[in-house]
């Protein structure tokens, strides 16, 4: 019987979407000149490095150390923005001061998971993608595709058919491994013990897809064939400007609700900053200008919490509820719920009410932050 040392060299070809290769080539050329280099990656848990025992496991840190190893003359650094549980939908919210400040030299971007195969998410993830395009155009961009390997369920078709519009390589674990389930080369659990984040090994896999494709660039001759970047999205594209609210940028009055003081401590410290209420009736109102609304909430496996109610422009008939119980047991969820979809842009009302709350609850509703495109 094999190792999985010996099935990792059985690895498919990863590439999705070949995409334009002459931003990435250049990368290349500077850091065999021994340029400064930074790695940028956003996206979900995988992304954050999930399961892995170790840091240097997971599958950014093997990328990053590939890289040394293959360009001793560059200091090669990374920013990874990796937060477990989230989206695109926040990512486009965050990428700005979670990563592009940083001005890194290529980005990786993962959502395949997280994100939904429907019109909404891909929609989300093109306003993510024109972000990190527009904020430096000879910046490469590259897709990592993840999968659910219990089903092999993810949003890559939505998304890269973003990647073929903008030309970006797109690799894919559905293409690069999971193939090899069928075949039994692999036993899903030799992957992940989950159905969906990658053990070590499985780290190991992303990681060696990715690199093969960095191989497979670094053979081929550079190509002056750069192409302008699309100034007509393929959506609607309503999320591109998308802005985060918290308690140091928010317009909002509050009964009730109380302004959390805590600085958050790194990226991770999630639940900081924002605003909670405990008590059935507490309110918070926000002013927003815009035309897509959504709330990000807290959602927790220790229950009961209280249970709250989202009102556009005073329409109590359509609010929308906020269940602050995650009826998972994976942990919190750094939840985000859209409360308006491409409605009428302009001035806005947000009222966040509490609904439901006992004597018996383990802790109060917690707003996370307010996400207004």
């Amino acid at each position: 019987m094999q190792s999985n040392s010996q099935k990792k060299n059985q690895i498919k070809d990863g590439l999705a979407i070949r995409g334009n290769w002459n931003k990435l080539q250049r990368l290349f050329d500077r850091a065999k000149n021994g340029d400064d280099i930074l790695l940028g990656f956003i996206g979900g848990s995988i992304t954050q490095g999930s399961l892995a025992t170790k840091e240097e496991f997971q599958y950014v840190n093997r990328v990053v150390a590939w890289w040394r190893q293959q360009f001793p003359k560059a200091t090669i650094t990374h920013v990874n923005a990796g937060i477990g549980g989230t989206s695109s939908h926040y990512g486009v919210a965050r990428v700005e001061k979670d990563l592009l400040i940083y001005n890194p030299d290529i980005v990786f971007v993962d959502f395949t998971v997280n994100d939904k195969d429907t019109p909404f998410c891909q929609e989300t993830f093109e306003g993510l993608l024109r972000k990190i395009i527009k904020s430096n155009e000879n910046v490469p961009t590259v897709i990592l595709n993840n999968i659910y390997y219990c089903d092999g369920y993810s949003a890559e078709k939505v998304h890269n058919q973003l990647g073929a519009y903008y030309d970006i390589p797109c690799i894919s674990a559905k293409q690069g491994i999971y193939p090899l389930i069928a075949e039994g080369i692999y036993e899903e659990a030799d992957i992940t013990s989950d159905g969906l984040h990658p053990n070590d090994f499985g780290h190991e896999l992303l990681a060696k897809i990715l690199t093969t494709f960095f191989t497979q660039v670094l053979e081929e001759p550079v190509r002056d064939d750069l192409i302008a970047f699309p100034l007509t999205a393929l959506t609607d594209n309503c999320y591109e400007e998308s802005i985060l609210y918290q308690r140091d940028n928010i317009d909002a009055t509050y009964d009730g609700f109380t302004i959390d003081t805590r600085k958050k401590d790194g990226l991770l410290d999630l639940y900081k900053d924002g605003f909670f209420a405990s008590l059935a009736g507490d309110s918070m109102k926000v002013n927003v200008t815009g035309s897509c609304i959504a709330v990000q909430y807290l959602k927790s496996v220790r229950h009961p919490v209280p249970i709250a109610t989202a009102i556009i422009d005073g329409d109590v008939h359509a609010s929308i509820k906020l269940d602050g119980n995650f009826d998972e047991d994976w942990g919190d969820c750094l939840y985000l719920e859209p409360i308006l979809h491409h409605g009428i842009y302009g001035a806005h009302e947000l009222e966040i009410r509490i609904k439901e709350s006992s004597k018996y609850d383990v802790g109060p509703f917690y707003v996370v932050g307010i996400i207004v495109s």
